[in-house]
């Protein structure tokens, strides 16, 4: 197995307005570690699109409400992380597992 590439970055952390496709942030400069796990292919509209697997940790305090229809961006690189599961990681943090 090769190694898990690890990253800290400001995230903003986003949920889609009820009824329409915007996202509005929630939450702007949030500090987490990105752990990128694999990579995999998916089939989305007939094509091949390249996923990844990452655990996104943060402070819990940071994102309280948190939901899997919320989502995660890097304002720098337009990186948008899904969240596909939330659980507690000791006291003060969060995981995020998401799809990118």
């Amino acid at each position: 197995m090769g190694q898990k590439s690890k990253r800290t970055v400001r995230l903003a952390l986003n949920v889609q307005e009820q009824g329409t496709e915007k996202w509005e942030t929630r939450v702007e400069n949030l500090v987490a570690k990105v752990t990128y796990l694999r990579g995999g292919e998916a089939v989305i509209a007939g094509r091949i699109a390249g996923e990844n697997s990452t655990v996104v940790r943060v402070r819990a305090a940071a994102v309280t409400g948190i939901s899997t229809e919320w989502r995660l961006k890097d304002p720098n690189t337009g990186e948008v992380f899904n969240i596909k599961s939330i659980a507690p990681y000791g006291r003060a943090y969060v995981d995020l597992t998401c799809r990118s």
